[in-house]
């Protein structure tokens, strides 16, 4: 039976133990370059393609300063999570307040602004839900919005699915 290793460090009197080591090596970072390229398959990037679709919401914005709702625009939005934002409306910020006699009541907040907007945002379709930035769209979710000029933060009103 032939040595494993030879005096001269060949593994089995052919190929020298580093050389072989290099060899396999290289296959290895070639086979893994290979598979990141071609690793999906088309039938993976079809779905998602197909899945993409735009759901237009009504969102109210938590409390915001004047000059915050002033900066939000109307019409198409050039970001990333929202398409568009086909209307806006401002109304003053309802605050809850107790009298002497412990009664609540609501008031309107003399500086603070509720923004209500009707917004299109880029979700995926999966099965009979949408879902928005991973998160399922639902009445009463708490969205952050980028608008471009200003972010603002609030809750889901009204979910209607849009034009694919």
């Amino acid at each position: 039976m032939a040595e494993l290793l030879d005096e001269h460090g060949n593994l089995f009197g052919v190929v020298n133990v580093v050389d072989a080591l290099v060899v396999l090596l290289a296959l290895a970072v070639v086979v893994a370059g290979v598979g990141l390229v071609w690793g999906g398959t088309d039938g993976d990037r079809d779905t998602a393609a197909t899945d993409r679709t735009v759901v237009y919401v009504d969102y109210r914005t938590d409390p915001v300063e004047p000059y915050v709702a002033d900066a939000i625009p109307e019409g198409s939005i050039e970001t990333a999570n929202v398409s568009s934002i086909e209307n806006k409306s401002v109304a003053p910020a309802d605050v809850v307040t107790e009298n002497e006699s412990g009664a609540l009541s609501v008031r309107s907040h003399p500086i603070h602004r509720t923004v209500t907007l009707r917004v299109g945002l880029p979700v995926t379709r999966d099965g009979g839900e949408f879902l928005y930035a991973g998160t399922s769209l639902e009445v009463g979710t708490g969205l952050t919005l980028d608008l471009g000029p200003t972010t603002v933060s609030g809750r889901v009103t009204a979910v209607e699915p849009g034009d694919s």
